[in-house]
């Protein structure tokens, strides 16, 4: 799990690196339009950390969807859902809602 969480911050640094350098005013920085140094180093920064934030995001919502879905349901959401299906009749879930209440 450590490994996880240098990666990003090996690949800002290593991304920041790479936009200052091409930023030192020679050929290859200027024919890039990167001669601008530091402040295109903070918005390569600025954008890897929003890139890993909004990945990072993503995987929680999926993770979190699908541990609710096979986690154990309540016997009232059961029953709602056997309703919805047709599988008990009206009087046959208001009988499990007092057992459970």
């Amino acid at each position: 799990m450590k490994t996880l969480k240098l990666t990003p911050l090996m690949v800002l640094l290593s991304s920041a690196f790479v936009a200052a350098d091409l930023g030192d005013g020679t050929m290859m920085g200027q024919m890039w339009g990167l001669s601008f140094g530091w402040p295109w180093m903070i918005l390569a920064v600025l954008i890897w950390a929003s890139f890993w934030i909004l990945i990072i995001y993503l995987v929680y919502e999926l993770l979190n969807k699908l541990i609710s879905q096979y986690r154990g349901d309540k016997p009232l959401d059961l029953a709602k859902r056997r309703l919805a299906k047709g599988d008990i009749s009206e009087k046959e879930f208001e009988s499990i809602k007092k057992k459970l209440k």
